[in-house]
């Protein structure tokens, strides 16, 4: 199915929950994820940054001549499937120094991080969770969180309203924000059982859950994705993702 995201939308929104908030993390942690990456010994950063895409986003980058925002990049495309279905994922790998973006027209997880909206089955915003994996890591870790943006302010809601609208009008980009966060759902599941009473660092327990492949349970995970997308189809017909 193809993409009918309204990306002009997304990307006409300045969504800046706090003026100059990279002096409050002190290094505009976000455009890197340093500070977490060095906590790992034999992953490491490799200095990249993936950015994780809706679909059709990188089309729409490309038809807009902002590729070259990023540097030397790699766009990463993998399908993970599930229930007789499959979900095409797509990243933009950037190498460059600091931040792998411009500002102004960064991509559509930059401008909502450290948030992501939380959709019911009509599509609706019913809530929002923090946004990403060092998110988690930090939580479980019982640490303070490096970012310093809790909350969205009044006069910047309508911004993150318009970008939640414009991926809620897309029933699959939804589904792929719904994938996202129940994905990380597990994530945070499953680091919580790996870690068990040990006392263990869990940027360590995360580590070795990615190099063994422990990290996803892909029977539970895809059994849950089944389950919202049967729920999505009920009242919206198909998603088109069979596979």
């Amino acid at each position: 199915m193809q993409s009918t995201v309204d990306f002009d939308t997304i990307y006409a929104q300045d969504l800046v929950y706090v003026p100059g908030c990279w002096q409050l993390c002190g290094n505009a942690n976000c455009c890197s994820f340093s500070r977490q990456k060095d906590r790992f010994r034999l992953m490491g950063s490799a200095g990249a940054q993936e950015l994780p895409l809706l679909p059709g986003e990188f089309a729409y980058l490309q038809s807009r001549d902002l590729l070259g925002q990023f540097g030397d990049y790699q766009h990463r495309v993998a399908e993970y499937r599930f229930g007789g279905r499959v979900l095409s994922i797509e990243s933009l790998i950037s190498r460059n120094p600091g931040c792998a973006c411009a500002h102004a027209t960064r991509t559509t997880v930059c401008r909502l991080y450290p948030f992501l909206p939380v959709f019911d089955l009509d599509r609706a915003v019913v809530g929002v969770e923090r946004l990403g994996i060092y998110e988690v890591l930090e939580d479980l870790a019982g640490e303070g969180r490096i970012c310093q943006v809790d909350t969205i302010p009044e006069g910047e809601r309508v911004k993150f309203t318009a970008i939640a609208g414009a991926i809620a009008a897309d029933p699959v980009a939804a589904f792929y924000a719904d994938a996202y966060r129940i994905a990380q759902t597990h994530a945070r599941q499953r680091l919580v059982q790996l870690k068990g009473d040990r006392q263990t660092d869990i940027y360590s327990v995360f580590e070795m859950a990615v190099l063994r492949q422990r990290l996803i349970d892909h029977a539970a995970l895809g059994a849950e994705l089944e389950t919202r997308v049967r729920a999505l189809e009920e009242r919206h017909g198909a998603l088109g993702l069979a596979a």
